[in-house]
């Protein structure tokens, strides 16, 4: 597959290469909805509902809103999730991870310029994840930008050469 993909880069800024690129990544989504989405800290519903329900705010930290923002996108309640992951990086501004994890929530409400954004913030703490290249990959694809999506889903196989997602 890999041989595949590296003659797929060969093809370089074809208009029609660059089109299919873009028809594929408007197809992807990272998560949330009716179920646990696979890769999710979750096994089911139930499980992000009671992260949700036995939260205490009085003894929160920035991991304990990140993991309660994970049980809202689980849940379908993006709102909650974003302002769950930005109360995590107002405590702690340099995980890449909450960044990220806002970010796919972004994607998924079509919000496709805020996720690449948090993408960015979380290449600076994180350069060598090829998960954040990926998904920002999508959110290019998403917004139009083809060429920007081919080149992040390339860094993400550079960066792990098994990365299927990349594909």
């Amino acid at each position: 597959a890999l041989a595949d993909f590296e003659m797929f880069l060969q093809l370089g800024d074809d208009p029609e290469l660059l089109a299919g690129v873009e028809a594929l990544t408007g197809q992807m989504s990272t998560g949330g909805g009716d179920f646990c989405f696979s890769g999710s800290t979750f096994a089911n519903q139930a499980e992000a509902q009671a992260v949700v329900d036995n939260f205490n705010e009085a003894t929160a930290d920035a991991d304990d809103y990140n993991e309660r923002g994970l049980a809202h996108d689980c849940l379908g309640i993006a709102d909650r999730a974003i302002r769950d992951f930005s109360k995590a990086l107002d405590i702690n501004k340099t995980n890449g991870d909450y960044y990220q994890n806002r970010g796919n929530v972004f994607i998924d409400l079509g919000q496709y310029t805020d996720a690449i954004r948090d993408y960015n913030s979380s290449l600076i703490y994180e350069p060598n994840n090829p998960v954040t290249y990926n998904n920002r990959g999508v959110a290019y694809g998403s917004n139009g930008q083809p060429a920007e999506a081919l080149n992040d889903y390339n860094q993400a196989l550079e960066l792990d050469s098994e990365y299927a997602m990349a594909y």
